[in-house]
């Protein structure tokens, strides 16, 4: 879930995109601080070395719809993150005015949680859904579909829209949000590893008659 969002993030380079959906002004133009420094390390990073292929699993690329609902509301009264975490950025949208985006204020003085980050149409979350992985990194995208008479609801939190990758291979499950516990899940990510093995240098050691047949393209696994 949000998971695979941060895992998409680390094997993207956001230059400046990030930071310029969350502020008005570029980091160099605004009064150094602390909290601007530990903001600018948090927008403005360096992908990790080092991955080949990134699985994402029920990943929520454009936000949950839930995320405005009645139960998210009541949710959010009990996440609390602890001050050092998300604090700098309340203390700059409370005290600063004008440093970020005024469509980012009002969430940011009220506190950040997982859920708020989450909204559809959020500006960062938007800016990262435009972020290309790099090249060379395989992405698979592991999506459920808990309605098949409505697969555009994807998993129940998730539509398929949001969860859905522009690049690489697509692999649809019956299930709901807790797909990763699912046999045919459990079944891709085995495929995705033993393919993964014999891509590596040196003789393979995969047996094939333990290698999961692929599925059809759009296929919903059981």
């Amino acid at each position: 879930s949000m998971g695979g969002v941060i895992a998409r993030l680390l094997v993207t380079d956001p230059g400046t995109d990030l930071w310029n959906a969350v502020f008005a002004s570029p980091p160099e133009s605004l009064t150094a601080s602390a909290d601007i420094e530990r903001a600018r390390r948090l927008l403005i990073f360096e992908p990790v070395g080092g991955a080949d292929t990134l699985v994402m699993i029920a990943a929520p690329h454009g936000g949950s719809d839930m995320a405005n609902g009645l139960v998210a509301r009541v949710v959010r009264r009990f996440i609390r993150l602890p001050a050092d975490t998300t604090g700098y950025l309340v203390a700059l949208a409370s005290g600063q005015a004008g440093v970020l985006r005024p469509g980012l204020l009002a969430s940011y003085r009220g506190g950040i949680d997982s859920v708020a980050t989450l909204t559809p149409g959020q500006p960062a979350m938007r800016a990262a859904r435009s972020l290309p992985v790099l090249d060379g990194i395989s992405i698979h995208s592991i999506i459920g579909v808990r309605d098949p008479d409505h697969p555009a609801r994807g998993d129940g939190i998730v539509s398929l829209d949001s969860a859905t990758w522009p690049a690489g291979s697509v692999d649809h499950v019956a299930a709901g949000h807790d797909l990763q516990a699912a046999p045919a899940t459990i079944s891709i990510l085995k495929r995705i590893l033993l393919d993964r093995l014999e891509r590596q240098p040196g003789p393979s050691s995969v047996d094939a008659s333990v290698r999961p047949e692929p599925p059809d393209a759009n296929q919903v696994l059981p």
